[in-house]
């Protein structure tokens, strides 16, 4: 029992001092006091092998990514084909609205302003979190071959799925070149 009440005081602990770490973190880099100690309590809860991000994607609300599947990208960064979306809901707390998925570790997950993309060989998607908090696709753009070898581009909204031109296809290819890969890291040794 009393080891249990200890181990229960260390836990209160290390939750308070990653939620002010955060905090500390947030008033350097800009983001919004409420939404990192929304997303702090989210951090603390995760598990030891676990690594998070937390970032901007023109959401009303920062977005904290987690993953357990991280490699080093040689450019410095903790990179990850994959990892779990938490977004801060209408009750204040963070909630988990997805998980995205990259086809390699050629494409590692990345993000700018617009949203949040994952690609393949042939394909890239971008995802938004919409006014409601959920995890959306917002556009997904394929190459795709027929029988013969020829190439055909499409584009994948909320509204359809609609052919495109090669140059549409590749202007969506260079934003996700062009946006950051994600960088994981650990709770406070990292911050």
């Amino acid at each position: 029992m009393r080891e249990k009440k200890r181990m229960a005081g260390i836990k209160k602990g290390i939750t308070a001092v990653l939620t002010g770490i955060l905090i500390c973190m947030a008033f350097a880099c800009g983001k919004k006091t409420d939404d990192i100690e929304a997303l702090g309590k989210a951090v603390a809860g995760l598990g030891d092998d676990e690594l998070f991000a937390i970032v901007e994607i023109g959401a009303k609300h920062s977005v904290l990514l987690t993953s357990d599947q991280t490699y080093d990208d040689k450019n410095g960064n903790q990179a990850s084909i994959f990892c779990d979306v938490y977004y801060e809901g209408e009750d204040g707390e963070a909630k988990k609205i997805g998980t995205l998925e990259s086809l390699g570790t050629a494409y590692p997950i990345a993000y700018d302003k617009s949203g949040l993309y994952t690609a393949g060989g042939h394909e890239v998607r971008r995802y938004e979190v919409d006014k409601a908090g959920f995890l959306v696709m917002a556009e997904g753009v394929y190459e795709i071959y027929d029988e013969t070898g020829t190439a055909a581009y499409t584009r994948e909204t909320t509204d359809g799925t609609e052919t495109i031109t090669e140059k549409e296809y590749m202007a969506m290819v260079e934003a996700y070149g062009k946006a950051t890969v994600v960088n994981f890291r650990y709770g406070a040794t990292d911050a």
